[in-house]
């Protein structure tokens, strides 16, 4: 798939610059049988990932297809119960501008249907670089346009997203990094590096805040990606206005978590204090 270029001129799965799950979203008919188990939306989420699997494994996972089932996650989410709020999409997709878009990480859930949600947008993005050597979730991954960082030599790290990132940006793709390296249920901005707006000055682009509340993805005690799930927790994304890192690219960082924070404590997400 990262072979591909950049798709364009497809039809946005969510038209409008905001979204809310309506009122009148239909359950499950399995998540009724089931009595709300987590595992009802763990069977949606599988299913996904085995039709993804087959067709990465034939090298056959084009970027319309990837977005496509990735929506159907997003859309499993719905019909488990929980609630979708999307604000401030037409930032991203109203514009032909490919941007660095940097965010925080609560679940699995974001790196799973952000595509979905920027479908007009081909997408890189920056990934732990074991993911692309797990059995059965390597295949994916390694055809999801990957930026790999291995997590033990931070220079390594900067020197692996300065250049592939640049090399996606500068071929039309978007990137999107989680400067927190790992998904955290308290956000913590002395842990929110600059990664993503060095990236930004580097390519010449604009970055995008994007603030994430994604916690209808529990953390399991056992297996931790998949603990249970929280239908009273509203699942949200929320995109900021592009900014233009200048300079070091302070300003730019600063006003990426100042519009994180700002979104997290309105949504009632936990955020570490100096």
């Amino acid at each position: 798939m990262s072979k591909k270029a950049p798709a364009s001129g497809d039809e946005r799965i969510f038209k409008d610059d905001y979204y809310m799950t309506p009122a009148t979203q239909r359950r499950h008919p399995r998540d009724v049988l089931t009595f709300g188990s987590r595992w009802s939306f763990y069977l949606t989420y599988f299913s996904v990932v085995f039709r993804l699997f087959l067709k990465a494994r034939k090298d056959k996972m084009s970027y319309e297809y990837y977005t496509k089932v990735s929506y159907e996650i997003l859309h499993g989410v719905e019909t488990h119960r929980g609630k979708v709020e999307l604000e401030g999409l037409d930032k991203v997709l109203a514009s032909d501008q490919n941007f660095v878009l940097i965010g925080n990480h609560v679940s699995s859930l974001e790196a799973q249907t952000l595509a979905a949600i920027l479908n007009t947008k081909t997408v890189a993005f920056v990934m732990k670089e074991s993911l692309l050597t797990t059995p059965f979730f390597g295949h994916i991954m390694r055809n999801a346009n990957p930026i790999p960082v291995g997590r033990k030599n931070p220079m390594d790290d900067l020197k692996s997203v300065m250049e592939k990132g640049s090399e996606y940006l500068a071929k039309g793709y978007s990137v999107i990094i989680f400067p927190q390296g790992t998904r955290c249920p308290v956000f913590d901005p002395a842990e929110f590096n600059k990664l993503g707006v060095r990236l930004a000055l580097r390519a010449g682009v604009p970055c995008v805040p994007v603030a994430l509340k994604t916690d209808f993805w529990g953390r399991g005690k056992i297996l931790k990606g998949f603990g249970p799930t929280c239908p009273e927790k509203t699942v949200h994304f929320a995109f900021g206005d592009p900014i233009v890192p200048h300079g070091k690219g302070k300003d730019a960082h600063e006003a990426v978590l100042s519009f994180i924070i700002e979104k997290l404590k309105l949504w009632g997400f936990p955020v570490k204090e100096d």
